[in-house]
């Protein structure tokens, strides 16, 4: 016997869109292809990236983490020796759209036990779990390589999955959500050149400071870091966004041989995030794994017309369409979509 659930409303969701929502511990992102409605597990069965933040063309979705495909339709993987993806039993009704409580509880054998590790990354310490589907025998206070929709940055590990953890963990218990992956243990070689490129990025955040005085815009810088790519470049800051942070963010990025440069609020006191969260928006359990997580900015190449979706707190972001023949910044890219997914 099904049990039907109202999720959304048809016409927040009009053909040829896609919505994240949250049902009973579940993320589950819904798709409208021409009319016809979809549901999934908003993990990939591979290592449980966002899946729903990939590009979709016409029924094939690309997982935005390792690039595996798949059949919207049917669920399964294009390449060979991976599981498909979780489905659920969605349907329209009376302007409605519904999900079936069964189809949720419903336990598949498809996907492995996931481990995850508290990681803390980032120059302003920022604290998030990140999961891996290869066990990594590390230890509280190792420096791992994790993988973010910003790129691949270096963590220190705080907390380990203990060996009830991973004996009760399901293939499906996904508990809270995952900030990214963890990739592997750093060496010390890797870690020693990493912290070389410190002198590098405070001279970008210098640059920073003279440009916003001659402005004189309302923003604090508070530090910049490279990350282990090498190719990206994060500022942060306190203050509300400016439109001048894209132009700035383009030149700085040639001017130090990044390919990309980006200006990343945050916070004094990180946990105030929470106090304006919506009971459409659900609160996890981190500021910046919520808006790390939900990619609730899309951005589209005025000449390309490619289209990327990124964090909320990404002030600006570049397109690199015609990599090959050019030497210096990408092309700004517009911001098309904003707000909670």
């Amino acid at each position: 016997m099904t049990h039907w659930i109202k999720i959304a409303s048809l016409n927040e969701l009009p053909p040829g869109t896609r919505t994240l929502r949250e049902i009973h511990g579940h993320r589950l992102a819904v798709f409208n292809l021409n009319g016809e409605l979809l549901a999934i597990d908003n993990h990939c069965s591979h290592q449980h990236g966002p899946i729903a933040a990939g590009e979709l063309s016409d029924t094939t979705l690309t997982c935005p983490w390792h690039g595996l495909r798949f059949d919207l339709v049917d669920g399964r993987c294009q390449q060979a020796g991976h599981a498909p993806l979780r489905k659920y039993l969605v349907r329209r009704s009376a302007g409605m759209i519904q999900l079936d409580l069964d189809s949720l509880a419903a336990r598949g054998a498809d996907g492995g036990q996931i481990d995850q590790y508290v990681v803390r990354y980032g120059n302003p310490g920022y604290v998030g779990r990140f999961g891996t589907v290869h066990k990594i025998a590390c230890q509280r206070g190792e420096w791992v390589l994790v993988a973010t929709d910003r790129g691949e940055e270096v963590g220190e590990v705080l907390r380990i999955p203990t060996d009830l953890e991973q004996q009760s963990a399901g293939p499906n218990d996904m508990g809270p959500r995952v900030a990214g992956e963890l990739l592997r243990i750093l060496s010390a070689e890797e870690l020693q050149s990493h912290r070389g490129h410190v002198e590098t990025a405070s001279k970008i955040l210098q640059d920073c400071e003279s440009f916003f005085a001659l402005k004189d815009l309302p923003i604090v810088l508070v530090d910049a870091e490279i990350l282990f790519d090498r190719s990206t470049t994060v500022v942060y800051y306190l203050g509300d966004a400016q439109i001048e942070l894209g132009a700035l963010a383009s030149e700085l990025a040639g001017n130090y041989d990044n390919k990309r440069l980006q200006f990343e609020a945050t916070s004094i006191n990180q946990d105030s995030a929470h106090e304006t969260s919506t009971d459409e928006e659900p609160t996890m359990k981190g500021p910046y794994e919520r808006t790390k997580y939900d990619f609730r900015r899309v951005w589209e190449c005025p000449e390309c017309h490619h289209k990327e979706r990124t964090a909320g707190s990404v002030t600006s972001n570049f397109c690199y369409c015609d990599d090959k023949k050019r030497s210096g910044p990408g092309i700004p890219m517009k911001l098309v979509e904003d707000g909670p997914r």
